[in-house]
């Protein structure tokens, strides 16, 4: 009895031994072809998503819209006269000589009885450019596509707002709409 327990444990340990049958190895097979398949799409889909550009022409996007909100927030707390078209008028008319030729939209306030302005002009390159009364130009928002602004006064109020609509990027442009208000309460203009 004794020898028959030895030869079914030796074709145990030669059964387990054999390796993996030919099923078994078109499963695995399988299982590794979908992972690898899966892995690929969404990596292709991802480098289609950035652009050929890569992450740093979102980067470049989304910089220009957070530069301009933050520059044209800044000037407009303390604006007195906004100007897109035609001129600003009431007594801050004298602001609008401060603006640069050629503007998209010009900012204008009065500093220690002096007219001054932030003047924001859109070259042919896409950039926009902020250029105040004494010339000194500062690029805010670049790969420009669309450009909008509409200035107005709210009902019951006597301060100028500003809404920019703008579109940045090349190749995924990013859009974001804001509105800017000044916090001066009734126009005056310089003395």
């Amino acid at each position: 009895m004794r020898r028959v327990t030895t030869i079914r444990t030796e074709r145990q340990r030669h059964h387990s031994e054999r390796g993996m049958t030919l099923i078994e190895l078109l499963v695995a097979t399988s299982i590794t072809a979908v992972i690898a398949l899966s892995l690929g799409a969404a990596l292709s889909l991802s480098l289609r998503l950035i652009g050929p550009q890569g992450a740093q022409g979102q980067e470049v996007a989304s910089s220009s819209l957070l530069s301009l909100e933050g520059q044209i927030s800044t000037d407009m707390s303390h604006a007195e006269c906004v100007i897109t078209t035609g001129s600003c008028p009431g007594p801050v008319a004298a602001l609008t000589a401060a603006c640069q030729p050629g503007f998209a939209v010009c900012v204008a306030w009065c500093d220690q009885s002096s007219p001054q302005a932030a003047s924001y002009l859109l070259n042919v390159a896409g950039t926009l450019v902020r250029q105040d009364a004494a010339g000194i130009t500062l690029p805010v928002a670049f790969e420009v596509q669309s450009l909008r602004f509409d200035a107005s006064i709210p009902p019951g109020n006597t301060s100028p707002q500003l809404q920019v609509t703008l579109k940045a990027g090349t190749n995924r442009p990013e859009q974001a709409t804001f509105t800017a208000r000044s916090t001066v309460t009734g126009a005056a203009g310089c003395p």
